[in-house]
C-alpha cells in the first residue's frame, strides 16, 4: 500500500480520539498506522500484507506498553477509591 493512506490512517485514527470520551485507545492504532507509513516511505515495511501485518502488532504492543503510563500521568489511572468511600453515607 502508499505511505499517504497510513499516514492519512494515523492522522484520522488520532483525531477520532479527540471526538472520543476518555478511554485512551484509538490513538495507539493512529500511532501504529503512521508507524507503518513511515516505514512504508522508507521503503523498509515491504509488501502490503507485511504492512498490515505490521500495523496490529504495533498498535497492541504501544497499547500494552505506554497505555498505563499516559493513563497514570493523566491522573486517569489506578483505582477510583474516592466514590468508594461514601457507601453507606447519607446524601443530603
Amino acid at each position: 500500500m502508499t505511505w499517504w493512506f497510513w499516514i492519512v490512517l494515523g492522522l484520522g485514527l488520532s483525531a477520532l480520539e479527540l471526538a472520543t470520551p476518555g478511554g485512551i485507545f484509538i490513538i495507539f492504532f493512529g500511532v501504529a498506522a503512521f508507524l507503518v507509513g513511515l516505514l512504508a516511505l522508507a521503503g523498509i515495511s515491504g509488501a502490503a500484507w507485511v504492512q498490515w501485518l505490521l500495523f496490529p502488532v504495533f498498535a497492541l504492543i504501544s497499547l500494552r506498553v505506554f497505555r498505563r503510563p499516559i493513563l497514570n500521568r493523566l491522573g486517569m489511572g489506578g483505582d477510583r477509591t474516592d466514590v468508594d468511600t461514601l457507601v453507606g453515607e447519607i446524601a443530603t
